[in-house]
């Protein structure tokens, strides 16, 4: 095959060895070249044979990878008991140190004739690898399989993304999605007893806490509350109590309220002097939604004296969670901001609290409320300029699908060009002027990005941004024919278009998106 030097001709003789030969008789090819092996290996793909199993015994690790991706992805079924197998023979392979290795560069024979959905996420053959090896054992659902999972996760010398899929699976083994971990295609699996998953995992916490790192021991922590091990909690109080991450401690904490309150009261007991704020503020929020009465008082001592992000904490909560413990608080914070006695940081969740519990004492105060908002276009979102969340308002910008802010703004190195640069957007702009551009996009246009309709004499019309204009002329920036100049003698009428930037953000977004929205925005200085 040329060595692997030319595709066509490897990819003919791909297909000449498929046409030409049986699986068996390609299964007993010997060959020591890798590049002869991975073109073997992709004919029993096409073939879709069980023979492909026997290059996993391979000693190299990107004909095994290529074996692999033949048995998971085709899928060919009769081979998956023999992948799965590689998971009792992880020490055959060399570790990555790093999760963030580049691949060898003769990861170009694999990339080359591999016909596979491209990889995301992993960047080391050995992971490309494992992840199938672990779903081989997800799908076969054996109690050996489960065993062979957690004992994957407990392993300290594998990546840190292996073993908290290995978990993530066995969260998953009672009811498995439909759609292959992999691939993504629709490939259904039966239930499973959550019985199995449970020994399995309970036979390896104590190699995972509290030494595993963070991402492990919240991958274990889910899979607990997935498949219901409720003689876990002294394990859970015990992370409650230690000196896990404080990440790690939260999610005990609120798995353990999902559980019989045999030991919550503990739990619960003990993060005021554990001398971590978010465990003390969570433990009141679980208090509140297992006893609001008893809770009442001191969620209204921190709406006096707490810190601006207890405050919205307890507001939330109250928002969240209807009783007639919270109204009259509800009405005390609205009653304090009809009179102009709460920070604008709190007005929003003022607001929402207020409207969810619902009484009608307090939807007579929100009508009144509605009344004394100024009339300007700004009004209805007066309660959003202030209080957000700075990394909340990231991730919308960046990763939100159903605004993707960043497809047409950049900021920094990130983002597209097709909207204005917002890079340093909070030191050129108030907050007003940010919230307006995302409510009101078509009010005012920024210099450079105000698109025009124009209709000339000769029956045509241009559409695009102004680029420039002269005298004489208007450069427009057409989105179908790129720059165009036109003379302003030609021109028989100019309309001002919409904005690229669609004016349903604010119906997609919530206020308190809005918000988060708003505050990162504003912190770009």
């Amino acid at each position: 095959l040329s060595a692997n030097r030319d595709p066509y001709l490897r990819h003919a003789g791909v297909m000449a060895l498929a046409a030409c030969a049986t699986a068996e008789e390609l299964a007993e090819l010997q060959t020591p070249s890798p590049a002869s092996q991975l073109a073997v290996v992709v004919a029993l793909r096409r073939l879709e044979s069980p023979y492909v199993a026997k290059f996993l015994a391979s000693t190299n690790t990107l004909v095994i990878l290529e074996a692999a991706r033949a048995i998971n992805d085709v899928p060919i079924s009769g081979a998956v008991p023999s992948l799965a197998r590689l998971i009792r023979e992880v020490g055959r392979f060399e570790v990555p140190a790093t999760n963030k290795i580049e691949l060898p560069a003769d990861n170009a024979i694999t990339a080359s004739i591999s016909s596979v959905v491209p990889e995301t996420g992993t960047t080391t053959p050995f992971e490309q690898l494992f992840h199938r090896v672990l779903n081989a054992n997800f799908r076969l659902g054996e109690p050996q399989n489960a065993d062979a999972l957690a004992k994957f996760a407990a392993n300290p010398d594998l990546p840190v993304s292996l073993r908290a899929e290995a978990l993530h699976m066995l969260g998953e083994w009672p009811q498995p999605s439909g759609r292959d971990r992999i691939v993504g295609l629709w490939r259904p699996l039966p239930a499973r007893p959550a019985e199995v998953a449970q020994r399995a995992l309970a036979s390896r916490l104590k190699a995972i806490f509290p030494r595993a790192p963070e991402p492990v021991q919240l991958a274990a922590l889910q899979a607990i509350e997935n498949i219901s091990m409720t003689q876990t909690d002294s394990t859970l109080l015990s992370i409650v109590r230690g000196s896990s991450p404080a990440a790690v401690r939260l999610k005990a904490l609120n798995t353990l309220a999902n559980f019989p309150p045999a030991r919550l009261g503990q739990a619960l007991s003990f993060p005021d002097t554990s001398g971590l704020p978010e465990l003390v503020s969570e433990a009141r929020l679980v208090r509140a939604r297992l006893d609001p009465q008893g809770a009442a008082p001191d969620l209204a001592r921190v709406l006096e004296s707490g810190a601006v992000h207890e405050k919205q904490q307890v507001l939330g909560t109250i928002a969240r969670i209807p009783s007639r413990a919270f109204s009259p608080i509800a009405e005390a914070q609205l009653r304090k901001l009809l009179n102009g006695q709460v920070p604008p940081e709190l007005e929003l969740d003022v607001l929402d609290a207020a409207a969810k519990q619902g009484t009608p004492e307090l939807l007579d105060l929100l009508q009144q409320y509605e009344s004394t908002r100024p009339k300007s276009h700004l009004g209805p979102f007066r309660e959003v300029l202030h209080g957000g969340d700075a990394e909340a308002g990231r991730e919308i910008f960046f990763e939100r699908a159903e605004v993707f802010c960043s497809r047409c703004h950049i900021i920094g190195s990130e983002g597209g060009l097709a909207g204005p640069n917002l890079t340093g957007i909070g030191s050129r702009q108030t907050r007003e002027y940010i919230l307006e551009s995302i409510v009101l996009p078509n009010k005012e246009l920024a210099k450079s990005f105000e698109n025009v309709l124009l209709t000339l004499k000769n029956g045509t019309s241009v559409v695009g941004a102004v680029e420039k204009e002269t005298s004489e002329e208007l450069v427009i920036n057409s989105p179908e024919d790129g720059e165009v100049r036109v003379k302003k003698s030609d021109i028989k009428s100019r309309e001002r278009a919409l904005s690229g930037m669609p004016e349903e953000f604010r119906q997609i977004l919530s206020k308190h998106d809005l918000r988060n929205l708003v505050e990162f925005l504003a912190s770009q200085k």
